[in-house]
């Protein structure tokens, strides 16, 4: 009898160890992703707002939807060969249970490296890792060179150790629950519904009538968290599942009602009204262009914009000698978005960056072409490697005369990881343009002010941590700044010359904002030089703009035509001031009356300034649907 009690109660323990193998797999990716969290969780531990009391640790609780659901889409396999051997009433062989192992070492393989490269990703985008970043692998050289090699051989030793160990535990973990045990039919034939029924109930995160998306996660009006919590490999895939350039996902209203919406915006934005101000002295012909595209240079770092005082004393001159728009704000957060906003007038794209897409980005407007027509040479100068997000397809496109990167400097001049440092640049930029026959439209993009913040020389700001680095290569970029405007005045081309000054985006640091945040975007754009009217010169235009409004402003300056730059307003007759400005995350807009942001997953809304009202509202989102709508056309 004793004996018959016993195997009774082995039968019961195989049985439960049986039936339990689809609880243990969902118990062991959520703990996975669980761990990874709190990993995340503590390696950006200084971006946590302020006093928390717990919740960012809720991120933990918000994150298991998603959790369970992508755990639900990896189960579904090994679930269908658990039921099958189920009903036959026969365990795992030996080779179908290695199948299944190497099934979970693939994925566990992939989850790690994808939520590694977040980790990597975030600390320079403080933004999840998406399906765009995969479009900068093109040239993986210059994002290793982008973070440093020492953080990629850490992440790469972490990884090795993650997936040895985490492999081991899953191994440890399922080898105890593939045994076979002796149930009647009708138990395990009860069991299927239930595991099915199960398996869809998580993927769909519920009953409900609407699957569940990344807005599950979305719990807290700081970025950060919701970031936390938002389960990275879900949201690719879904992003992969979704990515069709055929379709706006922006859709508010019907287009007749978007275009009525938007029209406001831009009346004025033509040659009828009268202008608020001249940019051109009469008598200055021909006029030279010389365009200096900033690299991540935001109005935080410049005294003369309301930022820290010191930090850019060359630009702080500059600016007091030149004329500034001082309520300027970038539409993008890239340099690939910043180059088409100032070189095209086209705004920046929340999940799209029109300068990939080259069969669209050919049919782009650009200012190097329309200064053609007036018979302008034209040149580009950049230290870094124009391969890097497709920049170079595009801008050979725009036929440059005279075009340096960095294969044209000499490897000496190759001073930090991504290329030639700004002063190198600046300076050889100054002798390049003086062999070019005048009228001429030059571009200098600098990079020095780009992470890893590698600069060279003094750096006399001793603050730790990012936004110390930040600061000082923003002290060296504007040192270089300064010994390139000395030398250009030295040159017979200077006389005749307007200088324009840009950022291609603002930047979180040094005071770690999010890119929600609308001061994050506040960027430099000043003229300067002799050819600006004296008039103009120590003055500032308040009137709030985006940077892509550069080229109908400066077209219109010079009397040509700028109808094929739709969505750059000439400023000096517009007459609704406003900035867009958006990212994966959401939608921004700033006007007289307020600084509001609206998150794309959850709908919330941040009012930054002012007050939310329902017309501005109705306005920022017909400006995304009409701009959307704009870029599938093309």
């Amino acid at each position: 009898m004793d004996k018959k009690k016993s195997q009774n109660k082995s039968d019961l323990a195989l049985w439960r160890s049986w039936y339990l193998y689809p609880a243990w797999l969902l118990l062991f990716w959520l703990v996975f992703f669980a761990f990874f969290r709190l990993v995340f969780l503590f390696r950006f531990v200084y971006l946590w707002p302020g006093p928390t009391n717990g919740s960012t640790f809720t991120s933990l609780f918000y994150g298991l939807p998603l959790d369970a659901s992508l755990t639900a889409y990896f189960l579904a396999i090994p679930l269908l060969i658990w039921v099958g051997h189920l009903l036959v009433n026969r365990p795992f062989s030996a080779g179908m249970e290695r199948g299944l192992l190497g099934y979970s070492y693939i994925l566990l393989n992939v989850c790690t490296v994808l939520l590694v490269c977040n980790l990597i990703l975030y600390a320079e985008w403080q933004i999840p890792l998406n399906i765009r970043a995969f479009s900068y692998l093109s040239s993986p050289q210059v994002i290793w060179e982008s973070l440093g090699w020492i953080p990629i051989i850490l992440y790469f030793l972490a990884y090795l150790v993650l997936s040895y160990y985490l492999f081991g535990l899953f191994k440890k973990t399922m080898n105890s629950r593939t045994v076979r045990a002796r149930v009647p039919i009708m138990l395990r034939v009860l069991v299927v519904p239930f595991v099915f029924g199960g398996l869809l109930f998580i993927m769909r995160g519920g009953a409900g009538r609407l699957p569940i998306n990344e807005s599950r996660a979305y719990y807290s009006r700081h970025l950060f968290e919701n970031h936390a919590a938002t389960n990275i490999v879900w949201e690719l895939v879904k992003n992969v599942q979704e990515k069709s350039p055929d379709t706006n996902p922006f859709i508010y209203t019907s287009e007749r009602e978007a275009r009525e919406a938007l029209a406001p915006l831009f009346v004025g934005s033509d040659t009828i009204h009268e202008k608020r101000f001249t940019l051109l002295e009469s008598n200055q012909q021909p006029v030279n262009v010389v365009l200096v595209i900033m690299e991540s240079m935001g109005a935080q770092v410049i005294g003369a914009m309301g930022g820290l005082e010191g930090v850019c004393p060359n630009l702080d001159t500059l600016i007091a000698g030149g004329f500034l728009f001082d309520s300027c704000y970038s539409s993008g957060y890239r340099t690939d978005q910043g180059l088409t906003s100032l070189l095209s007038g086209y705004p920046a794209l929340p999940d799209e960056s029109i300068i990939f897409r080259n069969l669209k980005a050919q049919k782009l407007p650009s200012l190097p072409k329309s200064f053609r027509t007036l018979g302008y040479q034209s040149a580009f100068f950049y230290g870094g490697a124009t391969d890097f997000a497709n920049m170079g397809s595009w801008l050979h496109q725009q036929e440059f005369d005279l075009f340096a990167s960095i294969k044209d400097f000499p490897v000496v001049q190759r001073t930090q990881n991504w290329g030639v440092d700004d002063r190198h640049l600046l300076l050889r930029s100054v002798n390049d343009m003086s062999t070019l026959e005048q009228p001429f439209f030059s571009t200098v993009m600098t990079l020095s002010l780009h992470q890893p913040f590698d600069t060279p020389g003094p750096r006399p700001y001793k603050q730790a941590g990012a936004a110390g680095k930040y600061l000082n290569s923003a002290y060296f970029a504007d040192s270089a700044l300064g010994e390139f405007m000395a030398a250009a005045a030295k040159t017979d081309w200077y006389k005749n010359t307007l200088f324009i000054f840009s950022a291609d985006h603002g930047h979180p640091l040094p005071s770690d904002w999010y890119q929600d945040i609308a001061k994050v975007r506040h960027m430099p754009l000043f003229f300067y030089g002799p050819a600006l009217n004296k008039s103009l010169r120590g003055k500032r235009f308040s009137s709030i703009c985006n940077h892509h409004d550069l080229a109908g402003t400066l077209l219109a300056a010079f009397g040509l035509p700028h109808s094929e730059y739709p969505w750059s307003r000439d400023v000096s007759t517009a007459q609704v001031p406003f900035a867009y400005y958006s990212f994966e995350g959401g939608l921004g807009w700033i006007s007289p009356e307020g600084m509001v942001f609206t998150f794309f997953n959850s709908g919330d809304v941040h009012v930054q300034a002012g007050e939310d009202s329902p017309e501005r509202k109705k306005r920022s989102e017909a400006y995304l649907q009409i701009l959307y709508d704009d870029f599938l056309s093309k």
